[in-house]
């Protein structure tokens, strides 16, 4: 058996529900009867692989098994052997790419705080703190901000 191609790269969001089409791989062979009959399997599939993807041995169909975190992995290498009736076989890789969501929010983290203030103290640090969110790119840029009310300002370090 041929694939088609080689190598399929596909990008698939993070919240992708369980049961989605990430790809379907396509082998043919030119022999006739049985001896031309492809059925697909994993080809030394990590466990990983085989926990988060399931394989459709007749039509060659990769679908979701479990959801995906792009904060955990970012991409799997997905390796697919076709093999006909005849005990012939032939490889191709399936490469997904996961995109990253908006699905973490940002997290402050205080390392000093100053609960009394006398109020006569003008230009004193109150507080000490950073943020950060776990998202990737623009999805983990993070803006702070206080009320225009307050007798407080932010100072960027």
């Amino acid at each position: 058996p041929e694939f088609a191609k080689l190598l399929y790269e596909v990008q698939i969001p993070e919240d992708s529900p369980i049961g989605s089409q990430v790809a379907i791989v396509s082998a043919r062979d030119l022999d006739i009867g049985t001896n031309g009959e492809i059925s697909y399997a994993f080809f030394q599939a990590s466990e990983d692989i085989r926990k988060t993807f399931r394989l459709s041995a007749k039509s060659g169909e990769l679908l979701l098994r479990q959801t995906l975190d792009f904060e955990s992995i970012q991409t799997y290498t997905v390796n697919i052997q076709a093999t006909d009736g005849g005990g012939l076989s032939g490889t191709c890789v399936v490469f997904v790419q996961v995109m990253d969501l908006n699905d973490n929010p940002p997290e402050l983290t205080m390392s000093t705080l100053i609960n009394q203030i006398p109020e006569n103290l003008q230009d004193t640090l109150i507080a000490v703190f950073s943020v950060s969110d776990p998202d990737s790119g623009d999805n983990g840029r993070t803006v702070c901000s206080i009320q225009d009310d307050l007798p407080f300002f932010l100072k960027p370090s």
